[in-house]
Formats: C-alpha cells, sequence, structure tokens
C-alpha cells in the first residue's frame, strides 16, 4: 500500500487573506460606478466632445472593471491551488475549515473532484438548503429594487416635465438678456437624473453588507441574472400598480416613465442633453407601444375565464397562448433597445447594421434577450394567477348569492323545487362549503 504524502500549512491564514481579497473585489464594481459618474460630469460638460472629446464615460471606469476579472481569476487560482494541497493532507479539520469558506458559486466553478470523498452528504444538503434561501433572498430584493426604480423613474419625470415647463420662460428671458438660463437648468436637470440612485444603492448594499455578499454568492441561480429578471417583475408590476392608483391608461404611464428613464440611462452613459432627450421620448414610444401590445394581448380570448374561452382545456389553452406571446414582446426589447441607443452613442462602426452589432453584444446579447424573456413569461404567469383567483372568487361570490336567494325563493313557494333541484344538487357537489352556508343564509331571509 502507497502512502500518501502529507503536506502542511497554516490553512487559516491562506483563508484570511482570500476572505479579505474578496471583501476587496466586491467594492470594485462600486468603485467602478463612482469613476464612472466622475467620468461622466467630464464627458458631460458643455463643448467637451466638441472640443476636446477622446475619451467617454466608460473609458476609466472599465479599467478599474477590469481589476475585479484580474481579482476574482486569483482568487480562484488561490483556492484551486489550495484543493491540491488538501488532497495530500490527511487532517480532516483544514478540510473543513476550507470547505467552509467556500459558496455555492465556488461549488459550480472549482474542480473539487480532489477532495470529493472529505465533502459529506450533510454538507451538501445544507448547500443546497442555504441555496434556495439565498436566491429566494435575492428575489425578493429584486423585486424590491424594481418598486424603488419605479418610484425614482417618477421622480425623474416630474423633474424632466418640470424643467421642460420651466424652459419656456427661461428662453424668453435668455433672448432677452442674452443669458444661457436654460441650458444651465438642463444640465442641472441631466446631472440629477443620470445618477441611478436606487441601482446604486443596491450596488453598495452588496457590496459592503458580508450578509448579502454571502447571500448573492450561495445563490443556485446566477445572481446577477436573477437580479435583473426580478427588478424588471418589480418595474412591471409598479407600472401596473401606478395605473391602478391614477386610473390612467398603463400604456401612456409605461410611455411617459420610459422617457425619463431613457433619458436617465442616455445621460448615465455620458450623452449630451439633447441626444439624451431624443432617446428618451424614442423610448418613451417603444414602451407605450409595447404595453400597448401587451394590452391587447392579455384580452386574447375575451381575458382570463371569459365566455369565448369556453371549456377549461380552451382557457388553458389561451392563457399559455397569452403568456408565450407576452414573453415575445418583452424579448424584443433586447433587440429594439440596442438598435435605438445608436441615437447617442457613436460605435464608429461603417453601417447601421454593424453599429447595431456592437451595440446588441455591449447590451448582453442573447443573454440579455433572455432576460427580458423571463421578465415577460413571469409578469404574465403571475397576471393569469392572480386575474384567475380573483374572477374564482367572484364566482363562488356570485354563485354564493344565487344560490341563496334560490332556497329562499323556495322556501316562500316562488319557485318550483323540481326545476331547482338540479341546480342546487350542481352546487352542492361543487361546493359543499358554501353550500352550508347559503343553507344557513336562506333560513335568515
Amino acid at each position: 500500500m502507497i502512502n500518501m504524502p502529507e503536506i502542511v500549512y497554516e490553512s487559516s491564514i491562506v483563508n484570511n487573506a482570500i476572505q479579505e481579497m474578496i471583501q476587496i473585489s466586491e467594492k470594485i464594481p462600486s468603485i467602478s460606478e463612482e469613476v464612472r459618474n466622475a467620468t461622466n460630469q467630464i464627458v458631460g460638460a458643455r463643448g467637451f466632445q466638441q472640443y476636446i472629446g477622446g475619451i467617454t464615460s466608460d473609458s476609466f471606469s472599465n479599467i478599474v472593471k477590469s481589476s475585479y476579472d484580474t481579482c476574482g481569476g486569483l482568487i480562484k487560482t488561490i483556492k484551486q491551488a489550495e484543493i491540491k494541497i488538501l488532497s495530500y493532507n490527511q487532517d480532516e479539520s483544514d478540510i473543513n475549515a476550507f470547505l467552509d469558506t467556500l459558496t455555492n458559486k465556488d461549488y459550480k466553478e472549482l474542480d473539487l473532484s480532489p477532495i470529493e470523498d472529505k465533502i459529506s452528504f450533510g454538507r451538501k444538503a445544507m448547500n443546497i438548503l442555504k441555496g434556495a434561501s439565498s436566491t429566494v433572498g435575492v428575489v425578493g430584493l429584486g423585486l424590491l429594487e424594481g418598486v424603488g426604480e419605479i418610484l425614482e423613474t417618477g421622480a425623474d419625470l416630474i423633474t424632466v416635465g418640470g424643467t421642460a415647463l420651466a424652459s419656456i420662460a427661461t428662453l424668453g428671458y435668455d433672448a432677452i438678456y442674452g443669458t444661457d438660463k436654460t441650458t444651465e437648468i438642463w444640465e442641472d436637470t441631466k446631472a440629477y437624473v443620470s445618477q441611478k440612485q436606487v441601482e446604486s444603492l443596491f450596488n453598495n448594499l452588496y457590496a459592503e453588507n458580508s450578509d448579502l455578499r454571502n447571500m448573492k454568492e450561495n445563490s443556485l441561480i446566477d445572481a446577477n441574472s436573477t437580479r435583473k429578471v426580478t427588478s424588471g417583475i418589480g418595474y412591471t408590476f409598479g407600472v401596473v400598480g401606478a395605473g391602478a392608483l391614477t386610473g390612467g391608461s398603463l400604456p401612456l404611464i409605461a410611455g411617459l416613465l420610459g422617457v425619463s428613464k431613457g433619458a436617465e440611462q442616455a445621460w448615465y452613459e455620458g450623452s449630451t442633453t439633447e441626444k439624451g432627450l431624443q432617446y428618451g421620448i424614442a423610448s418613451g414610444l417603444w414602451e407605450g407601444t409595447k404595453w400597448y401590445v401587451g394590452t391587447k394581448i392579455a384580452k386574447l380570448g375575451g381575458g382570463v375565464g371569459s365566455k369565448t374561452a369556453g371549456n377549461i382545456f380552451k382557457s388553458n389553452s389561451m392563457a399559455a397562448a397569452r403568456v408565450g406571446l407576452s414573453t415575445v414582446d418583452a424579448a424584443s426589447e433586447g433587440f429594439v433597445q440596442p438598435a435605438m441607443k445608436t441615437i447617442y452613442k457613436d460605435y464608429g462602426q461603417e453601417s447601421m447594421f454593424d453599429n447595431f452589432k456592437v451595440a446588441f453584444k455591449e447590451a448582453g446579447g442573447w443573454k440579455n434577450v433572455g432576460i427580458n424573456a423571463a421578465i415577460g413569461v413571469f409578469a404574465s404567469t403571475a397576471g393569469e394567477i392572480i386575474s384567475r383567483h380573483h374572477l374564482s372568487t367572484q364566482n363562488n361570490k356570485t354563485e354564493y348569492k344565487q344560490s341563496s336567494e334560490m332556497r329562499s325563493s323556495e322556501k316562500k313557494g316562488i319557485v318550483n323545487t323540481k326545476e331547482t333541484e338540479k341546480v342546487f344538487k350542481s352546487f352542492d357537489e361543487q361546493y359543499p362549503e358554501l353550500a352550508e352556508k347559503a343553507k344557513d343564509a336562506s333560513g335568515k331571509i
């Protein structure tokens, strides 16, 4: 029998160093955003692109961001080397101490085969449970972020609208006194709207809070994609909520919010004030159109539970059709938005199609299309479930009321018992608890 050599090392020192590196690396994205915002103020300054140029809002932030990938690669290399050392180490306490530092993300990315036999079933089960709870946490925070974004977008809309109204007065003032107040107030508006305060807030939460950072790393599904999908769903529900509160048209509300959301994105990426407003208007028109199509899809087949839906099979088929079409409608966002970005962003390509290809890749390519499709399918499915539950509740109340009235009428001799017996029997079989309540109610009338 060949004895395996034992390699002894101070695992606590290595693990502590790795944890410190992780803490530093997780702050890099938020630092990159701060650099981007600072650069954005420079490139967005009046006359900069005309007289200076040469840089964009991403020029320096991308350099900072690249160090995140470098740091992540270094951490992974060290961990993989540690796994090889531990495969020769007979001290299980060191192996367990190392495994305690791993997240579900590590389990996916690292080659743990050299120490696979040292990972107990209980640990694997706990990792799954921890991953499930972390995924729920990421989903919850994503929905909350989406609601926050709809509130920020609404505030931005008021700011942009207020500035537009104020411009009517300042344009006249500028014409009389030769000042440039209109440009000044739009520059202030641009600086405020472009901040993406909610997104920055959640970025900082994930970077600074160790519990949230671990939750992100332990999620069973890619946390960044999950965050984008659920925040998109939260934003979608926010638009619906705004429609319910104001009683306004959903396409109109979505379109107006799309103007400020689009302007925010363009200005965030260093666009000029004018180009940002052009993109905002185009984005608003697109959002309004998309939601108009969405509302038409929601009424397809007469909507949930309509008479045209017919039996259960037809009803479910129409629901599946509505969800499918809504998914396609949402997925189209992954193609339209990159195309519209060419309004304010020059990709330096020879043709419009080549510019679109670069913009499409920059936006995330097919992964971005998938994320938008996921937003559509989940939001639409949730809408179907909520609508069907609401319809079922209303039908139960209606049948309960009708049964009570018929039983009362029978008692008073108004209705022939034989004619209503089948109705009562059917109701009693389908809703036994309601039937008892209906009988009690009929005795009190």
